[in-house]
């Protein structure tokens, strides 16, 4: 697929509850390394499950840019009328370090009008029991 036309939106732009922060989480008490390019961005951020935050595009893709270290949980994700889907944030290399990465939250959908809605899941089933969601960027795919 092509992402020529990709953006991100502007976080004023997006519909959350109030268990969404924008701005630094308090990284000194958080476990795992930073990247300093990294220490000073404002980014969206939310812990607590349940925590909803939902956007609209037009377009046929969206993603999320996401900072997932050690404590990284997962979202449960809405698209349109469709059914939840459970997309894991954390990878591997989050196990010490706050990693940036993309996460694909829909694709090849009809070019158009969508609506995503997404909720931080519960822990995740690891024994950290991560739930922290750490969001630098949605982006989408189209006009």
């Amino acid at each position: 697929a092509s992402y020529a036309k990709a953006r991100f939106l502007d976080p004023a732009a997006l519909r959350r509850g109030e268990e969404w922060r924008l701005g630094c989480p308090p990284w000194d008490t958080i476990p795992g390394s930073l990247r300093s390019s990294f220490a000073g961005r404002e980014l969206l951020h939310a812990t607590r499950p349940g925590a909803a935050l939902s956007f609209a595009f037009d377009g046929n893709a969206a993603a999320l840019y996401v900072l997932a270290g050690p404590d990284a949980g997962a979202v449960d994700v809405t698209v349109d009328q469709g059914g939840p889907v459970r997309i894991e944030l954390y990878h591997p290399f989050s196990a010490n370090l706050h990693y940036p990465r993309t996460v694909i939250l829909a694709d090849g959908l009809d070019e158009g009008q969508h609506h995503v809605s997404l909720t931080t899941a519960p822990a995740a089933d690891r024994p950290d029991g991560g739930t922290a969601v750490r969001v630098l960027g949605i982006g989408v795919n189209g006009r």
